[in-house]
């Protein structure tokens, strides 16, 4: 079952990764490719891989677990906000 757990969370987090690719340069990528600072670009990168991972991540989490919050679970539904859909729907776009 371990074994299981750690496989999909590898390929998660593969799939977020790739998924990178397809957002639009940020600026400090978009200003290091500019100057030609290209360890710069590629490290602007791999901290937007690691932060779209982590939101992406969170955003799933959040749509499919109840959760504990203040000592109070929380449903998906009451978790998802606006905010939250606005946002995957800009990133979608």
């Amino acid at each position: 079952m371990t074994r299981n757990l750690l496989r999909l969370s590898r390929a998660i987090k593969a799939k977020n990764y790739a998924n990178t690719y397809m957002l639009s340069l940020g600026a400090k990528e978009k200003e290091a490719r500019r100057d030609k600072r290209w360890d710069d670009s590629t490290s602007a990168f791999r901290l937007q891989q690691i932060t779209f991972h982590q939101q992406s991540n969170s955003a799933k989490n959040a749509e499919l677990y109840v959760d504990m919050q203040k000592a109070n679970f929380v449903a998906p539904k009451e978790r998802i906000t606006e905010a939250m859909v606005a946002g995957i729907a800009e990133i979608d776009e």
